[in-house]
């Protein structure tokens, strides 16, 4: 061999094949005779050789042409944080993932992903992205089927970088309940989808809507002598304030049993309307209005 090849090496009866090294002709045909290209290569390659009969060279070498031709791999995901996401209704939006990495052993661009929120996804739920994206890469959000896309060819690494930037929150007004959502995440190269993450983000707290009614009669007949509330027990954190007309506070209630029977330290309150905030888990919901007593 007279020139040694650039991107793979030549082996010759399991052994590198070096400049100046000489390769037997057994009947006409090399044996075991071949190239091992270097890894990702994919491309052009080449060698020179010159042929001796025992006593002469050849008067010219001859060059050989080696086209290595690309098979494409599947991009693949991995390192996804194995721990579920707690998350209660109205909370800030979290990251599905600080640590996803994305390997492609053949190509250096991914051109689309996908996160979805494939389980127990409710009307409310949004994915959404962090600022400092790519400019390569544009996302939409399907707030009907809870399907995040991004788009554009781009490095493998702002890819990571962008699925690292992802985002799920849920609105107390939503229609979550306590369950446990699968977040799926997937890439494609110029050919294929990657396999398919997953993380578990898992809805700790929901906060229904109370039931208020509008006026109560506390005359000790049995019915209707309170003024309650209906869901008040989903909320940990409660504030009930109620006031008269001339701003005077006639309640206030901090607890799960927050029934007003009308009174103010043990005295009978005139008829009429009374002003009422409600303030629960740090203003997730809040709520005011009126409340009437009828006498």
């Amino acid at each position: 061999m007279v020139t040694r090849t650039a991107n793979g090496k030549l082996f010759w009866k399991g052994a590198v094949v070096s400049i100046g090294a000489e390769i037997t002709v057994t009947n006409g045909a090399f044996d075991n005779f071949f190239y091992l290209p270097n890894p990702d290569f994919a491309g052009s390659d080449s060698f020179r050789w010159n042929a001796f009969e025992g006593t002469y060279l050849a008067p010219q070498d001859a060059t050989v042409a080696i086209k290595i031709t690309k098979v494409n791999d599947v991009p693949v995901l991995a390192n996804i944080e194995t721990t579920s996401i707690l998350y209660s209704l109205g909370d800030p939006a979290v990251l599905i993932t600080k640590s996803t990495i994305i390997n492609d052993v053949d190509d250096n661009f991914i051109f689309s992903a996908k996160v979805a929120i494939a389980e127990n996804f409710a009307q409310g739920d949004l994915l959404s992205m962090e600022t400092g994206l790519s400019l390569a890469i544009t996302s939409s959000y399907n707030k009907t089927t809870g399907e995040l896309e991004l788009k554009g060819k781009d490095s493998r690494a702002n890819y990571e970088t962008a699925l690292t930037k992802v985002l799920f929150s849920s609105p107390v007004s939503g229609a979550s309940i306590i369950s446990d959502k699968r977040i799926d995440m997937v890439v494609k190269d110029s050919l294929d989808n990657s396999n398919v993450i997953s993380r578990i983000a898992s809805i700790t707290e929901v906060f229904p809507e109370l039931d208020i009614v509008t006026a109560f009669t506390p005359n000790d007949d049995g019915v209707n002598d309170t003024w309650d509330f209906v869901n008040l027990d989903f909320y940990s954190e409660i504030r009930i304030s109620v006031f008269d007309r001339n701003s005077r506070s006639v309640f206030e209630c901090s607890g799960k049993d927050c029934a007003w029977d009308g009174k103010l330290n043990g005295k009978i309150l005139a008829p009429g309307p009374y002003f009422y905030t409600i303030y629960l888990n740090g203003g997730k919901r809040k709520y005011q209005g009126t409340v009437t007593l009828l006498r």
